[in-house]
């Protein structure tokens, strides 16, 4: 959903995803999302002012709400460009004697 949202709201920009251990990058270097707007973006339904006529206002909400129940957190960083990065928890090891 991530990288699809980059495509259709930044389709001239390059991509990039990165894996780090136990957090994924997913970004672009298109317009990105001005700050005033920035604190909606989670919100179900929600597009911004241009978009009214692309997509539902669901894409971000649900990649929020799959981060919450997998106990990760998600932050948004723009612009310039749209970086979104999500923070999994270490995984639990358990040693078995």
């Amino acid at each position: 959903n991530l990288l699809r949202n980059s495509q259709r709201h930044a389709p001239e920009a390059a991509r990039w995803v990165r894996i780090d251990g136990t957090t994924l990058v997913v970004g672009d270097d298109g317009p990105g999302v001005p700050d005033d707007q920035r604190e909606h973006l989670f919100d179900v339904f929600w597009r911004g002012p241009e978009q009214r006529s692309v997509g539902y206002g669901l894409g971000l909400a649900i990649v929020h709400q799959i981060a919450v129940l997998h106990g990760a957190e998600l932050t948004i960083s723009a612009p310039p460009g749209f970086v979104a990065t999500l923070h999994f928890p270490a995984p639990v090891t358990t040693r078995d004697n």
